[in-house]
């Protein structure tokens, strides 16, 4: 897995989209909440079976499990913030789920 000051030089870098193949997802969501607070973002997580929600709180954003739903939300979100999609990569067979990804990564590419 990528050290956290490599994953906040990509986040900083303004990559729109970084892939993170890793065992320890708990190490990985703990990683981008500290990068999260160091830039003074939020951080959201999405998983398929809780929807998409700020880290820390327990709440999913209302109709946000679906992954074409939960881009809809990250899409209507205002401001900065950091997202971690879990498992979103089975996802990628859906054209609706690549175009909406296209579409996004302008948004996330620029300040």
């Amino acid at each position: 897995m990528a050290s956290l000051g490599d994953l906040e030089l990509m986040i900083q870098s303004r990559y729109p989209f970084i892939a993170v193949e890793t065992a320890e997802e708990d190490r990985l969501e703990t990683t981008l909440s500290q990068v999260a607070g160091d830039l003074r973002v939020a951080f959201f997580v999405w998983t398929l079976t809780n929807g998409l929600h700020r880290f820390g709180l327990p709440n999913a954003l209302y109709d946000s499990q679906q992954p074409l739903k939960a881009l809809n939300n990250v899409a209507a979100m205002a401001g900065e913030a950091i997202f971690l999609m879990k498992d979103l990569h089975h996802y990628l067979t859906d054209p609706a789920v690549v175009r909406k990804c296209l579409d996004l990564a302008p948004a996330f590419g620029h300040d």
